[in-house]
């Protein structure tokens, strides 16, 4: 039977095309997930044809690399604990970072109950930002704000689930958002900002094993200085020249008494 994704899939909102296949059954337990996907960072066909069979050959690779192993490690027939015999709670124990052992991590207890670990390959952002929120004690607006940018990252890679975001999905993302006219300065202090707040928070309490956004970095120009923040002489003159046709109150003076000595010290 075809495996379905045999082809780049293209996301129906942002345009951009993602490797997608099926994992075999045998590489389920160990992979901890159904499916393989990985954004190809392109928008253009050909292009991404090219980065499909790319990305491809390396799955293949590492899948093969993978049935090897698990046949190294595996007892011969005949052997205590060899055939289709189900694997004991410590041998799930030893394996939990390669793994889906729903049942072990629903009766095990945590401090964040609406948050899944690790180990069951599903991160939501949802639940770990509300949590992330509760214990930063972040403001309504910066809620409201850092919710937005999520979305709008669940959109653009298609996925919810923390766990599957890679570096090359959120280069992609940045590379999208400064191309769509962003402003630097806002892709860095509220997109990146933001996904990296959360990602180290998730990271810190046991949900992610590493954090993708950690070096991601936007280069933000200088601002042009357009010019220098002190009165020109000529400005200082003709503000001295405005002062004394008004006149010399009480008023006056003491107003313009501390401008009119710069104004002297310029032209001197």
């Amino acid at each position: 039977m075809p495996l379905p994704f045999a082809r780049p899939w293209r996301h129906p909102k942002t345009g951009m095309y993602w490797f997608r296949r099926r994992v075999p059954k045998e590489l389920q337990p160990l992979l901890g997930r159904c499916e393989e996907r990985r954004t190809l960072g392109t928008k253009e066909p050909a292009l991404a044809r090219t980065r499909y069979l790319r990305a491809a050959v390396e799955i293949d690779e590492r899948w093969e690399l993978l049935r090897r192993l698990a046949a190294a490690v595996a007892p011969p027939e005949g052997a205590p604990g060899g055939g289709t015999e189900v694997p004991s709670d410590r041998h799930r124990s030893d394996t939990r970072p390669f793994g889906n052992d729903s049942g072990r991590v629903a009766s095990a207890p945590s401090s964040i109950a609406s948050v899944p670990s690790a180990p069951t390959g599903s991160v939501p952002w949802r639940p770990t930002f509300e949590a992330y929120a509760a214990e930063a004690k972040l403001a309504p607006s910066t809620i409201k704000r850092w919710a937005g940018v999520l979305t709008a990252l669940e959109e653009a890679i298609g996925t919810d689930d923390l766990a599957l975001v890679t570096r090359g999905d959120l280069i992609a993302w940045k590379r999208d958002l400064l191309a769509s006219g962003r402003e630097p300065r806002t892709v860095r202090d509220a997109h990146i900002a933001a996904t990296k707040a959360l990602m180290n928070w998730a990271v810190a309490n046991g949900h992610l094993e590493t954090n993708p956004a950690s070096g991601i970095v936007v280069a933000v120009p200088d601002k042009p200085l357009l010019r220098d923040r002190d009165f020109t002489d000529g400005e200082a003159n003709r503000i001295l020249c405005v002062s004394k046709s008004v006149g010399t109150g009480p008023r006056i003076g003491v107003q313009l008494g501390p401008l009119r000595k710069l104004g002297t010290a310029r032209l001197n």
